[in-house]
């Protein structure tokens, strides 16, 4: 394959294998090589019709279907629009195919001669919208091949846009608002597509479009690690953030491969990690705002800026998912011997979990025969905590010893794997 055109042809070019950027082949116009004869891609390689039917994409051929497409160019708009309805008279032949009327094409295409497909591309999609982001959501993804220098983006209040390229990472960055798409305000996306030959006036940034939501939004952090000197510790937090520098963020080890179901949380676990991973246990133990601050500082090199954190559990396995204590199941002032303070510090689901698990206990010793041997029923109710204390019907994580309902693959405090 030739390096700099990225096509596989016979091109025997040196200067493909050696120093790409010395061959033609890497810039978008010329048709052919003129050292080395290789067809070169057309500048506007990549286009395709966005939000368009089916049959257009057909008709125009590109690089999202096989179809050769309409070739006779230039091509006047009434040649296009006959070429259109040949091709839907065709279609019809095919009962499998629901075919559309020209319509779509005659009420968006401009009166002109056109050269290529690509200002027909170009004509037809003027402007690219990008996705609004869902009410509750963070992400949203407007998927293209490549963008036309020249095409306006349109973003949507409460939203910020970026351009992505290949391997999903966060290219340039643009805020709310019409802006029209170049190689000076997109340099980052014009760095990894070619260049334009001498005389070319648009060419094609390899990229797709993603939205990221403005608004502030809430995140949870669930980390767990070693600190400088060997020890475990964890941290689970709520954040309330928001996106301050877009152009940060893009810049951030953390937005390096963003799809579409990438989650929030995940993002923000990874945003602060490399600073939590500075920290020594006392932080997590005994300074809240130590931690607090390390948090914001992390959350603020990579573009956002926190709001409010909300930290439940810091510190080590036995501060995350305290360990239970054997006790008599429904004792005094503890459900299933489960101290109050220690109580206190579960999740509230736990809470509850473990509050009708002691009613229920305490309803099966009640019907009891007095002074007799007890139902199978109330004998399991009445048999001791599992070694380490936690309750029957709960599994302990090996790492943190935290009580986890049966059947979870990864313990709901740590995030380590359950036994099998």
């Amino acid at each position: 394959m030739c390096e700099a055109c990225q096509t596989d042809g016979d091109c025997r070019h040196p200067s493909c294998s050696v120093n790409p950027a010395g061959c033609a082949c890497a810039l978008s116009g010329p048709a052919k090589c003129p050292t080395c004869g290789h067809d070169c891609e057309p500048w506007w390689f990549g286009l395709g019709i966005v939000e368009g039917p089916d049959w257009v994409q057909n008709l125009l051929g590109g690089a999202s279907t096989e179809s050769p497409g309409f070739s006779e160019y230039p091509a006047t708009r009434s040649q296009l629009l006959a070429a259109a309805q040949g091709l839907l008279e065709d279609l019809r032949s095919d009962e499998d195919v629901q075919v559309q009327e020209p319509g779509w094409l005659a009420a968006r295409l401009p009166e002109g001669t056109y050269r290529d497909p690509g200002e027909l591309f170009c004509a037809l999609e003027p402007v690219l919208h990008a996705r609004p982001v869902p009410a509750g959501g963070w992400i949203a993804q407007l998927r293209t091949d490549a963008i036309a220098t020249g095409t306006r983006l349109s973003v949507p209040a409460g939203t910020n846009a970026f351009l992505v390229g290949a391997q999903q990472q966060l290219l340039d960055a643009f805020p709310s608002g019409e802006h029209t798409i170049t190689r000076a305000n997109a340099p980052l996306a014009s760095a990894l597509s070619r260049a334009p030959a001498p005389g070319v006036a648009r060419t094609v940034l390899r990229a797709s479009i993603v939205s990221l939501t403005a608004q502030e939004i809430d995140g949870r952090v669930r980390y767990s690690g070693r600190t400088p000197s060997g020890a475990v510790v964890g941290l689970q937090a709520t954040a309330r953030v928001r996106l301050e520098d877009p152009a940060r963020f893009a810049r951030s080890p953390a937005s390096k491969g963003l799809g579409n179901q990438a989650s929030f949380d995940t993002v923000m676990t990874r945003i602060v990690e490399p600073a939590l991973a500075k920290l020594e246990a006392p932080t997590f133990d005994q300074d809240r705002g130590a931690l607090d601050a390390a948090v914001r500082a992390a959350l603020s090199e990579a573009g956002w800026g926190m709001r409010t954190l909300h930290i439940e559990a810091a510190g080590p396995p036995t501060a995350m998912a305290p360990p239970f204590r054997p006790g008599t199941p429904g004792g005094p002032g503890a459900a299933g011997g489960i101290p109050p303070e220690v109580m206190a510090h579960l999740p509230p689901q736990v809470q509850a979990m473990m509050q009708a698990k002691m009613n229920e206990a305490m309803a099966r010793r009640a019907s009891a025969p007095p002074g007799g041997a007890p139902s199978p029923s109330s004998a399991v109710a009445a048999r001791p905590p599992a070694p380490g204390g936690t309750p029957p019907g709960l599994v302990a994580c090996p790492a943190c010893r935290g009580p986890n309902p049966v059947g979870l693959k990864v313990c709901r405090f740590c995030g380590r794997p359950m036994p099998t």
